[in-house]
């Protein structure tokens, strides 16, 4: 008997270590709990892998525990709401990102985001329960010592960083165990007026990149998947890493004061709550919380009765005037259809990145523009991913068959490969016949944009460009709009941006509009003599059928009026404003402060003397200090002066990972246990193992005292 009870303790306890063993060592190494925003408290038990539901809700996120060969990574989760205030031509955005930590250890999270690249990104708050700390802004590298130094002292930090135009970071140090820590952005942007229709875009998603060159020193904490390149020296601050598994979403709500109401008001890709104010304000909301795989894009309309060609916006600011003039061009008496026979050159990717929904778009959009060509005209295509090639050695005349054969072409290109358009691009450009001065060239380029070398491209543009127009189209739920609007503005052409293959129709029959049709050139906006005025751009683009002149002006104080002028293919264009007519507006002096950044970084970006480019930086940063905006040189800083994170405790470092494409990786077994701040589980089996030992103990009394 003495034996039999040995044995069947000797048995208990292997059976307790298999189940404590396999409760921690989960299926594929891969246990994912599910938890509220107050994790130590939270009790819903979740018994099915198919549901899943917290995660679907804005005040909800996930952490998942990685388990394979004794390591852990902990995914910090992270909830997103926007705020939208649009009144006129400016929108104000306030976006909220809550950091928890349901880890039982102090962490650190870093978190790259994209934003509008014509943001301009003024203010941050760090919210520690009822505390609220206002950040600063400083020179980018003095940012990062104070933030570097609060981490250190166990305080809770806060840094925004710009990493591109639309790339941002955002690291939240010491998040306590089981607690969140909210930071809020400010930015503002110009609303984007063309053909009639007015529109904000919020992009939802940082895509993977490609990234060309050859490997060199990469930081050894740096969180990003791809290392940095001679072509892209800071590409591992451009590719978070990504997590199929791991839901990012996003709330939207937007008050819109157009300034008219509005007779359609559409969102492209997500379903919206539209509820009337008053006659001219609106309050919009996504219609369910959404995932961040697809830009936002609100577009809203005047009736036709009611549309303005003027818009006219004045703001004195530290004894400063700022003047904002938008102005549309009659298009019956300015944008006549050219009667030039045109040179067009169709660029399009068919890299690995375009695959799915993307490459479909494209092909479609190429095949409409294609058979949209005249007799008169004549046309090549060029496709590349990392090589290139071109359908004819030159463009060749726009007749039936050689529109047919482009066809074909178009139909049979399928995505693969890196993404490498320099090439493609000095081909089209190098191509140029003798007489190409006889045909109205123009350049049509479609991709993604998700390339990570995009001054090494713009560059290429800048060099190339001489007498070409070059248009560029956006395929796909998030292309990356900084590159294609700055490639279209060095190339004096136009952005457009195609999200389905339901607005391939709409989309390009707008952009022939334009193409056919004689752009506003040489635009200049004069003012009195005795008016001391710098625009913000410098220069104003050529402007093409149903556009906005927009100009942003700092001045020493605001004239009784100016004049527009411009040329068109039937002459002079002129247009005399007066200034009395303007509305008082806040955020103007934002706008130009931000303009005038972009223009001075553009400079930066082509110097090559050191000295130069140290004068550049130095008039980059005063500028940006100035107007407390965040630059390629400047950041935003929020610190808790009071310490929270013992000094003996380790700060665990965790890059927030970035939903992607489920269909890229293979499903794992999930295994879901109860909704805790706490090892739960282990503590439990713990518990049960004590519980098992003493009734075995008190069995052996019982039976010793027989």
């Amino acid at each position: 008997m003495k034996q039999s009870f040995f044995s069947e303790i000797i048995v208990t306890l292997i059976g307790l270590t298999v189940l404590l063993t396999l409760s921690l060592y989960v299926t594929n190494g891969y246990t994912k709990i599910s938890f509220t925003n107050t994790p130590s408290t939270a009790t819903h038990q979740i018994n099915s892998p198919d549901k899943v539901n917290p995660i679907n809700y804005v005040d909800s996120g996930s952490i998942i525990y990685r388990l394979s060969d004794s390591s852990r990574m902990t995914q910090i989760a992270l909830d997103t709401k926007v705020q939208m205030d649009i009144t006129g031509t400016v929108n104000r955005v306030r976006v909220e990102q809550t950091f928890t930590n349901p880890s039982n250890e102090w962490v650190e999270g870093v978190y790259v985001f994209p934003l509008p690249e014509d943001s301009a990104v003024d203010h941050l708050t760090m919210h520690i329960g009822n505390q609220i700390i206002e950040g600063l802004i400083k020179e980018k590298i003095e940012a990062r010592k104070i933030y570097q130094a609060a981490k250190k002292e166990g305080k809770k930090a806060a840094l925004i960083e710009q990493q591109r135009p639309n790339i941002f970071t955002a690291s939240v140090a010491n998040i306590p165990p089981g607690e969140s820590i909210t930071i809020a952005i400010e930015y503002q942007q110009i609303v984007l007026i063309d053909n009639d229709q007015f529109s904000i875009r919020f992009p939802m998603v940082v895509k993977d990149r490609y990234v060309p060159g050859t490997e060199i020193s990469t930081p050894h904490n740096a969180l990003g998947l791809s290392p940095n390149t001679h072509r892209v020296t800071d590409a591992s601050e451009v590719t978070p890493p990504s997590d199929p598994d791991v839901a990012r979403p996003v709330s939207i709500d937007i008050h819109l004061k157009a300034g008219f109401n509005p007779a359609s008001i559409k969102s492209s890709h997500h379903l919206i709550n539209t509820v009337d104010v008053n006659q001219h304000t609106k309050h919009i909301s996504l219609s369910q919380t959404a995932e961040a795989e697809h830009d936002f894009e609100l577009v809203w309309a005047p009736e036709t009765t009611s549309q303005t060609e003027l818009a006219i916006f004045t703001q004195k600011k530290d004894g400063d005037h700022y003047l904002m003039v938008m102005a549309t061009p009659s298009k019956e008496k300015i944008f006549e259809p050219n009667q030039i026979p045109r040179e067009v050159i169709f660029i399009i990717d068919s890299s690995g990145s375009m695959s799915g929904k993307s490459m479909k778009q494209a092909k479609k959009a190429l095949i409409q523009a294609i058979n949209r060509l005249k007799r008169t005209d004549r046309f090549n295509v060029i496709d590349f991913d990392d090589k290139f090639s071109p359908l004819f050695k030159a463009a060749m005349p726009a007749i039936l068959a050689n529109k047919s054969r482009a066809t074909s072409f178009t139909l049979a290109l399928s995505a693969d490969g890196g993404t490498e358009p320099l090439e493609a691009i000095k081909y089209a450009f190098t191509s140029r016949k003798e007489n190409a001065a006889d045909y109205l060239r123009q350049i049509i380029f479609l991709t993604d944009g998700q390339v990570a070398n995009e001054h090494e491209i713009i560059d290429t543009v800048r060099q190339y460009i001489k007498q070409d127009r070059l248009f560029t189209i956006g395929i796909g739920s998030a292309p990356n709009t900084y590159l294609m609007t700055k490639l279209a503005d060095y190339g004096k052409g136009a952005f457009t941006y195609i999200g389905k293959v339901s607005e391939v129709a709409e989309k390009m029959t707008s952009l022939f509009a334009k193409l056919e049709s004689p752009a506003l050139t040489d635009i200049k906006v004069t003012l009195p003599s005795y008016i001391n005025a710098e625009q913000a751009n410098g220069v104003i683009p050529d402007l093409y059928r149903g556009e906005t002149i927009t100009a942003v002006f700092k001045l020493n104080k605001l004239p009784a009026s100016l004049e527009i002028t411009g040329k068109t293919s039937n002459g002079l264009f002129r247009k005399k404003i007066n200034v009395s007519e303007a509305s008082p507006a806040t955020g103007i002096s934002v706008l130009w402060g931000r303009r005038k950044i972009e223009k001075l970084t553009d400079h930066y970006q082509s110097l090559w003397d050191d000295v130069e480019k140290e004068l550049g930086r130095i008039e980059i940063t005063k500028l940006a200090i100035d107007y407390h905006l965040v630059s390629k040189f400047t950041s935003l800083v929020a610190i808790d002066v009071t310490p929270s994170r013992p000094g003996l405790e380790h700060l665990a470092t965790k890059a927030v990972t970035k939903k992607s494409d489920l269909s890229m990786f293979t499903p794992k077994k999930v295994m879901y246990l109860a909704q805790t701040g706490t090892n739960a589980s282990l503590l439990m089996l713990i518990g049960l193992l004590v519980i098992l030992l003493a009734s075995l103990l008190n069995r052996k009394k019982v039976l010793c005292s027989r």
